[in-house]
């Protein structure tokens, strides 16, 4: 989430374990957009983008900065560690305590 929006906004929203809205999360810049005002236009909409951008275009995939970038960060950090220290943190919500998240739930 610090790469999409501020700091402190990210730490925010993670320590509110609070859905976030469409809308919001793109006004906030943790979507880079959003569309089809119902669940089966935003269906249809991206089967029609997913159609366009597998056309068999023989140019460079959208994707593959994303894939380097992953790349680059699993050798800094891996994808484990992170998961890791997701699992630690939730044991401390469940079993820790502060009994919030009992209550939120």
């Amino acid at each position: 989430m610090p790469r999409r929006t501020e700091q402190d906004r990210a730490a925010k929203i993670v320590a509110a374990r609070l859905p976030v809205g469409t809308s919001e999360a793109f006004r906030w810049g943790l979507l880079d957009e959003h569309f089809g005002e119902t669940p089966e236009r935003f269906v249809g909409l991206v089967k029609e983008r997913a159609g366009r951008a597998s056309g068999g275009s023989h140019s460079r995939s959208p994707f593959e900065g994303k894939q380097r970038r992953r790349t680059q960060d699993e050798v800094l950090k891996p994808l484990a560690e992170y998961r890791a220290g997701e699992l630690e943190r939730m044991k401390l919500n469940f079993f820790g305590f502060d009994p919030s998240y009992h209550i939120a739930r």
